[in-house]
């Protein structure tokens, strides 16, 4: 969803979501360290990005999720992700 809701310039809000099969079993690091054969991890987020037109720059902030199992390994924790910052355009 893009609009501008300040004044100030656009608000984007966004989801995000994606999900990925054996992806930790294929890193050679694992396999020879852990013995992982299949993993699953899912990951999903929620974000918004502030443009602020006068300064030509915009700020952000996202929280990501992760879960993974792991055949072959020892069970993973879910990991959380807050992101922030800001980028100037020049």
């Amino acid at each position: 969803v893009r609009r501008n809701f300040f004044g100030i310039g656009d608000t984007v809000l966004f989801a995000e979501y994606s999900e990925t099969k054996g992806g930790l079993a294929q890193t050679n690091l694992l396999v020879g360290a852990t013995g992982a054969t299949d993993s699953e991890v899912t990951q999903w987020g929620l974000g918004v990005n502030q443009y602020i037109d006068a300064a030509a720059m915009e700020v952000f902030l996202t929280y990501k999720h992760y879960e993974a199992d792991a055949t072959g390994l020892v069970p993973l924790a879910d990991f959380d992700a807050v992101i922030g910052g800001a980028r100037v355009n020049f």
